[in-house]
């Protein structure tokens, strides 16, 4: 190139610059070139003094920045949908998105305890009121100790941190909180707190993986008022957070046992622990809800009916046991449940679906006092 006046000169060159940086976009082209082996092809020339030092690096910087641009959250729907439409990637391409991608990460749960049994008690506006309150008591605290809400489903919260001992410290001053108002207030809120460490691959800020799923077992085993830890959160505290052995536990999805601990706080989880059974016996309310099963279907297959199988009259089969907008009621909560359980494990949330909840039961519960 013809030597060029400075202004012209800088001129040309944010020009260049520019298309450079409007010519990296999340098209397929873009998505299929290999970017490592572009750069490794320019140092060979560079070492066979093919190229100028002022080429070099300009060449290498754009490459550098477009391979950036490539493993982006912007075109991570286009790498996992050419990886799946090539029937699994190169080891080189899986072992950079793992690269870009995942993290090690620490995932809390929490959950009101019988919050389902409260809300079939309560009118809509009052169980809106109860989440609001729980909402405006943790919210700040995990934020304080820069925890980021993932998700937030009815009275459930995921959240994720990048310290583990700032998530378990989270929930001793989130479960303390509940605690002081508990004591103040005639309304009760007891949460359980379930808390793992582990690599989970992180996209559009939501999060991932197995360590995912054990967070939320975690919670699913602790006691009201109480925090659950897996035995790789407890490593990582290096002793500065007491805990107790609480044995091996069997969880859904994996082989073998894994080990539980319970955070100690003498000050606190005593306390809540007995106060939260106190009021769930006052209240009728069973202290660690099992996942519901969906009803058994009424109508029985043929071969099943016979003259001696002590099955009772059909009309009886039929008979409803309590009030129809009761049993309507219990199907939407059992609904709902299998809702909250399907986006603890990931799936997208339906804002739709969550007002169709909330109008259905608005609509029955007055039916049931006339």
């Amino acid at each position: 190139m013809p030597q060029m006046l400075p202004d012209d000169a800088y001129e040309a060159s944010n020009m260049i610059r520019e298309k450079s940086v409007n010519a990296i976009e999340s098209q397929e082209e873009f998505i299929d070139r290999d970017f490592e082996k572009e750069l490794k092809k320019l140092d060979m020339l560079f070492k066979a003094k093919a190229v100028k030092n002022s080429e070099y690096i300009f060449r290498k910087s754009r490459l550098q920045k477009m391979e950036l641009e490539k493993f982006s959250d912007a075109n991570i729907e286009l790498l996992l949908a050419k990886r799946f439409s090539e029937g699994g990637s190169s080891d080189s391409f899986d072992e950079q998105l793992m690269k870009k991608f995942t993290f090690e990460k620490s995932v809390m749960f929490t959950d009101i305890v019988g919050f389902s049994s409260r809300a079939a008690q309560k009118m809509l506006l009052d169980t809106m009121t109860l989440l609001a309150v729980h909402d405006k008591l943790l919210v700040p605290i995990f934020k304080k100790y820069d925890g980021t809400l993932i998700k937030k489903i009815g009275d459930a919260l995921m959240v994720r941190f990048d310290e583990p001992l700032k998530a378990c410290n989270a929930a001793r001053e989130m479960q303390a909180e509940l605690s002081a108002f508990n004591q103040r207030s005639n309304e009760k809120i007891f949460i359980r707190i379930g808390i793992n460490t582990g690599t989970v691959f992180v996209k559009n800020e939501d999060v991932f993986g197995e360590a995912v799923n054990i967070a939320a077992r975690m919670e699913n085993l602790a006691k009201p008022g109480r925090i659950f830890i897996t035995e790789t959160t407890m490593e990582k505290l290096a002793g500065k957070i007491p805990c107790a052995d609480m044995g091996f536990h069997k969880i859904k999805g994996k082989d073998e046992p894994l080990r539980v601990y319970s955070i100690q706080d003498d000050s606190n989880a005593d306390t809540m622990e007995k106060m939260a059974i106190e009021f769930m016996q006052e209240t009728g309310i069973q202290p660690n809800e099992q996942p519901l099963k969906a009803p058994p279907s009424l109508m029985l297959p043929v071969s099943e009916i016979s003259s001696n199988s002590g099955l009772p009259d059909i009309a009886d089969m039929y008979a409803p046991a309590v009030d129809p907008h009761e049993q309507m009621l219990q199907a939407i909560d059992l609904a709902r449940n299998s809702y909250i359980a399907s986006v603890k494990q990931g799936r997208q949330r339906s804002p739709d679906l969550e007002n169709w909840f909330a109008r259905f039961e608005d609509l029955l519960r007055p039916q049931l006092s006339k």
